[in-house]
């Protein structure tokens, strides 16, 4: 079983975060390995120009090597960029995270960092949902994709 990190459990592990300065949207997306086809779905149907960026965290395992972003690529004309270090964060764009990394979000740039074993990779989803609640504020949103039947979504 995991346990969520209390948000005191975290904050010292983690730098101030600074409030960004970002105009525009910035979409948080968490899903295990199953949620993929649901990823891919909401991509299809999103316009390229939409204004938004886009933060893909799956809980998969860092053992092995991830495709996610090709995967994704394929649905969307908006470039996927599989973070690795510290990158601005774009309008119209989709970023993804390694499952052996931590992001974190501060001053509209996506930061990452290797998971502490003691918290566990189970918690990079909330941990970074929170980070982009507390740096964007009301511009910041969250979705929590699962796997499941797709036909019922079409």
């Amino acid at each position: 079983m995991t346990t969520i990190p209390k948000r005191s459990d975290t904050v010292s592990e983690r730098k101030a975060l600074s409030p960004s300065t970002l105009d525009f949207p910035v979409v948080g997306i968490g899903a295990s390995a199953g949620g993929l086809q649901a990823i891919k779905l909401f991509f299809e149907n999103m316009p390229l120009d939409n204004g938004m960026a886009f933060v893909i965290i799956l809980h998969l395992s860092p053992d092995h090597q991830s495709f996610a972003d090709k995967i994704i690529q394929e649905s969307t004309t908006m470039p996927v960029l599989q973070v690795t270090e510290t990158v601005p964060i774009e309008k119209n764009r989709v970023y993804l995270i390694s499952p052996a990394q931590r992001l974190a979000i501060n001053d509209g740039l996506l930061e990452v960092s290797p998971t502490n074993p003691l918290i566990g990779r189970h918690a990079s989803i909330d941990l970074f949902f929170r980070d982009l609640a507390d740096a964007h504020r009301e511009r910041a949103f969250c979705l929590v994709l699962s796997g499941g039947n797709q036909l019922a979504y079409r």
